[in-house]
């Protein structure tokens, strides 16, 4: 197993999604993200009563994450179990948005830069590929 990677369980998913998310993010940024993209994103977990903090830093597309509590652009609450959801590709955030289950406060423009850094949803495809005449 690598390094600085959550364990995985015997079918095909990470034991722990968050966590492996965040590890991948520093990863994920250097494909995901440009020398224009700058922001800091504040994603408080909950869970159990507690809020467990996961700090990213973006500054000229390259990421860390961190697990301080600090200020950042933009700050995002919501259930761990539905973050563990939306870092698997089942979920995304848009519907829980709209729904009052994530809160998002700040920068819209910091929390495109997370959406850029997240997996695509299971089973998503390229629309191009279905248009007539390409492959995919």
């Amino acid at each position: 197993m690598a390094t600085g990677m959550a364990a995985v369980d015997a079918g095909t998913h990470p034991a722990d999604p968050t966590a492996e998310f965040f590890a991948q993010v520093p990863y994920r940024a250097r494909t995901a993200l440009t020398h224009r993209h700058n922001g800091t994103i504040l994603i408080e977990l909950l869970e159990n009563g507690r809020r467990e903090p996961w700090h990213i830093s973006v500054e000229h597309g390259q990421a860390s994450v961190s697990r301080e509590h600090r200020a950042a652009d933009c700050t995002l609450t919501l259930e761990r179990s539905l973050f563990d959801r939306i870092v698997d590709g089942e979920a995304q955030f848009g519907p829980y948005l709209f729904r009052g289950r994530v809160l998002l406060k700040g920068d819209f423009q910091a929390f495109a830069i997370l959406r850029r850094l997240l997996p695509d949803m299971k089973g998503a495809r390229d629309p191009r590929s279905l248009a007539p005449g390409r492959r995919g």
